[in-house]
């Protein structure tokens, strides 16, 4: 509502300085420049850290032969359960199966089911495999790091 000049001595200062820059032209889009220069670093940076951590994650992964071995059975393993279902027959696996692995947890034992793909590859190769914590330390941040989001954030980054 359009203040009257008799109500702009009743207006606080605060006020009276809210009322003036509404009349200076494009506050809006400068506002809203101000603060998108104040976030736009802090999230920059966090786009990056996420995307450096998934680096950091697959190049663990391409580096450990075994762990490749782990999802090799992982995958036949899923293919042999699911079957004929439209989830058998899978040419590959993503990389929250290892966090999904840890979660579920077997009939026997009420072990990780991670833990029997592991004993089940390790009597299959006759050597140990991996060491679980270390795969799960190396994977956990990969794992909860949607890359679609990512792809999403860098895609609205590109376009402002």
């Amino acid at each position: 509502r359009c203040v009257q000049e008799t109500d702009q001595q009743e207006l606080s200062n605060s006020d009276k300085f809210v009322g003036e820059i509404g009349k200076v032209p494009g506050y809006e889009q400068r506002i809203k420049a101000l603060q998108f220069h104040h976030t736009c670093q802090d999230s920059f940076a966090q786009l990056e850290n996420r995307i450096d951590t998934l680096r950091e994650s697959f190049e663990w992964l391409k580096s450990h032969q075994n762990i490749r071995t782990v999802l090799k059975y992982a995958l036949a393993i899923g293919n042999y359960l699911n079957g004929t279902t439209n989830r058998g027959g899978a040419k590959g696996v993503n990389i929250d199966v290892i966090e999904k692995l840890q979660d579920f947890k077997g009939n026997e034992n009420k072990k990780p089911i991670l833990m029997h793909v592991l004993e089940y590859c390790e009597e299959k190769e006759d050597k140990q495999i991996v060491n679980i914590h270390e795969v799960y330390n190396n994977l956990e941040l990969a794992a909860k790091t949607p890359i679609s989001q990512l792809h999403t954030d860098s895609v609205s980054y590109t376009h402002l």
